[in-house]
């Protein structure tokens, strides 16, 4: 029952959040994209909104490793690794 009662607020989480934001993206996009071809901005607003998830659900974590080995300058890959099954 815990665990149907944290995926319904997970849900629920992700769609106001979701809500919220769209018309923020979509204001900015108009804004910017003529200057913007990139969409820089708007990549890093939704930065913003997929981190608010792991700020807002309890028991999501997000651990970091290396990152002081990047460098800035080369291509990278990032891989996500998730247990989201595994309780």
């Amino acid at each position: 029952m815990l665990r149907i009662l944290f995926s319904a607020y997970v849900w629920l989480l992700i769609v106001l959040i979701t809500l919220f934001y769209a018309p923020l993206f979509l204001l900015i996009w108009l804004l910017t994209v003529p200057f913007d071809r990139k969409l820089i901005l708007l990549h890093y607003f939704s930065n913003m909104w997929g981190s608010s998830f792991t700020v807002l659900v309890p028991g999501w974590k997000v651990e970091i490793i290396g990152k002081e080995k990047l460098n800035r300058k080369k291509t990278k890959i990032v891989v996500a690794n998730h247990q989201s099954q595994i309780w």
